[in-house]
This record gives structure tokens, C-alpha cells and sequence, in this order.
């Protein structure tokens, strides 16, 4: 058979949970080539088909028909949610016209912010977007600490760094969602091609698994390959992404998880 088409980000957690797989220190299902993506580059990946195992927003998962969720993997969790961000505090924003930088129409941060701007600031749903930016995740503080942007919605390890360009938070997207839901945040997961057959899926999904508590029990082993795709993160910050994206969730969803995907993906176009 074809080698499989594997997509991740190059994002600490991702890299942690697949490392061992990736470098053959687990035993991998069948043989896979490597891509590596920005998560608004994995969604279309996926939403293109161009995938058969693939990271994705899990907010992205609504309208995927052809894959299908696995449940290793992927980044659920509390206290992790995306952060909303300005120069200063701010007051009075006209939150239907503010430019706002966005990391990726089909991200779960973008449905939390929609949600919130909809239900905590009254703005009318026809006018959410009327001042939102899609760009890289990783260019959104620089872009607000210039004043290109009035505001940032950021994840990853932005939620780390954020102070460090003169920035202040306005709201905790994820604490927001926790106190509203009682339910740990869905960011990311893990979808398989359901052409793949489900004993190949499965096995897949137990690979990863395995790689994740491969991790858990070496984590120096795989410090050298978390840093060569995280060239520009100090180790303590890569160290705090993975403390923060990595946990139970990511080896086992769970029933808790499936719950909090579920209630997501119903408030996608609500």
C-alpha cells in the first residue's frame, strides 16, 4: 500500500505525542511520509482531503464527512484556552468594527471568540466578523504589538509569551467556555480517512497511544526533536506547552472528552 500521509504541527505538543512513533522508537502501523503544518494549514489539508491521518481544529471537524475522530491525540483540557489580547486595557471597543487578528477561520479560538462577542457583548451575528484578520497564529502578537491590530486572539504558546511584547489580556476564552459549560476545551484532535478501513484506524489510534506514554516515561528522549521544529521557543516555554496541551485527554478521550467535542460542534453555526 501507499505510505500514509501523516499531518501535525510542529507545535511542542504535537511533537511530544508523536515523537516516539515518528522516530521509530514505537513501532508505527504502516509506513507513513511526514508533513508538518500551521493548524489553519492542517484544517484545509483535511478539509481538501489531502490527508489520511491529520491534526485538525476540532471546531473543523464539523462538515468533515470523509475522516473520521480518533481518540489519541489530541489537545483537551482546562485552563488552556485561547487568550484575547491589546496593547492596553482597553474600554468602549466597538467589538462589530475592531481589527482583530484571528488565527484561522475554521479554529476552534475563532468559534470560541464568535460565541463570546455574541453572547457577552451583544454584537449581532451578521457583524462578528466584520473586523477580523485571518493570519498565521504565530505573527498575531507582533502584528498587535505594531498597533496593526486593535486586538489578537491568541493560542498555542502565545499564551506564554503575550507579556513579553507590552501586551495585556481582556478575557480567557477557555475560562470563559469552563465556567459557561463545566467542560474541559476541545482545541485539536487527530482525524483518520475512513477509507483507511477501521482495523487499520484503530491501530493507528493505538500507536499514538503508545507514543504518548512513550513520552510520559522518557520525556528527555525527546527533548532534541521537540527542538529542532521548535527553533525559536525557549525550553521553558516549550516545557509549559507541553504541561499545558498534554494530559489524559491526549492519550484517551474518554467519555468527559467526547462530551466536550459534542457540545462544540453543536454550537458551530448557532
Amino acid at each position: 500500500m501507499n505510505p500514509i500521509q501523516l499531518a501535525i504541527s510542529p507545535c511542542p505538543n504535537d511533537t511530544f505525542i508523536f515523537g516516539a512513533l515518528i522516530q521509530g522508537w514505537v513501532p508505527a502501523p504502516s509506513p507513513f511520509e511526514l508533513h508538518f503544518g500551521d493548524i489553519e494549514v492542517l484544517n484545509e489539508w483535511a478539509w481538501h482531503g489531502s490527508m489520511d491521518i491529520c491534526k485538525i481544529s476540532i471546531r473543523a471537524l464539523a462538515g468533515l464527512a470523509d475522516y473520521q475522530l480518533l481518540d489519541s491525540g489530541a489537545a483537551l483540557g482546562f485552563g488552556c484556552g485561547p487568550l484575547v489580547v491589546t496593547q492596553a486595557d482597553q474600554s468602549g471597543l466597538d467589538w462589530g468594527k475592531v481589527p482583530i487578528a484571528v488565527p484561522g477561520k475554521r479554529t476552534t479560538a475563532s468559534l470560541l471568540l464568535r460565541k463570546w462577542l455574541i453572547q457577552q457583548q451583544g454584537v449581532p451575528a451578521q457583524d462578528v466578523e466584520n473586523g477580523w484578520h485571518f493570519i498565521r497564529f504565530d505573527h498575531i502578537l507582533e502584528g498587535v504589538q505594531r498597533g496593526e491590530f486593535k486586538v489578537g486572539l491568541i493560542i498555542h504558546e502565545s499564551r506564554f509569551t503575550y507579556q513579553q511584547f507590552g501586551l495585556h489580556k481582556l478575557v480567557d476564552l477557555g475560562a470563559w467556555w469552563e465556567q459557561t459549560t463545566g467542560l474541559p476545551i476541545p482545541l485539536g484532535g487527530i482525524v483518520g480517512r475512513k477509507t483507511l478501513g477501521s482495523d487499520l484506524l484503530e491501530a493507528w489510534q493505538e500507536a499514538i497511544a503508545a507514543s504518548v506514554r512513550f513520552a510520559w516515561a522518557q520525556p528527555e528522549k525527546l527533548r532534541p526533536f521537540m527542538r529542532e521544529h521548535a527553533t525559536e521557543m525557549a525550553d521553558e516555554v516549550m516545557d509549559q506547552h507541553v504541561g499545558l496541551y498534554v494530559n489524559s485527554f491526549s492519550e484517551s478521550l474518554g467519555s468527559q472528552g467526547h462530551r466536550a467535542i459534542s457540545f462544540l460542534l453543536d454550537q458551530v453555526g448557532s
